[in-house]
């Protein structure tokens, strides 16, 4: 009969394996995006009045998401308006992306908002 691991010591390998594979991301381009990304996110949280630990963590959480897919389009616009910014141009752009995370992701959803307004208006005529 085989002998089982102990639940425990299993566990422990299941929280090791993640722990690796999680600091393998973060130390790759993604993780680095999402850092640039969430120190963006936060340093806007720390520039506004009120400042509520709930905000702060979505302001976070929101600049990491958006460093990843604004990331390339903030590049090409510090690129044209900036110009060549060097070795760290793409960390740059991810850290003003998410930077203003927030204010793009507001953006956003009025125009959504107001689409979604006009499509209703249009129908009721």
């Amino acid at each position: 009969m085989p002998d089982r691991i102990p639940p425990l010591v299993e566990l422990w390998a299941h929280i090791k394996l993640w722990l690796g594979l999680w600091l393998t991301w973060l130390t790759g381009a993604a993780g680095q995006v999402a850092i640039a990304g969430a120190a963006g996110g936060a340093v806007r949280w720390w520039m506004n009045e009120r400042r509520r630990i709930a905000s702060g963590i979505g302001s976070v959480i929101t600049g990491a998401i958006f460093a990843q897919y604004f990331a390339p389009i903030t590049l090409a616009i510090m690129n044209r308006y900036i110009g060549p910014l060097g070795d760290g141009a793409y960390a740059t752009a991810a850290f003003a992306a998410g930077l203003g995370g927030m204010s793009i992701a507001k953006i956003i959803i009025a125009a959504v908002e107001a689409g979604a307004g006009k499509l209703n208006h249009e129908k009721q005529d």
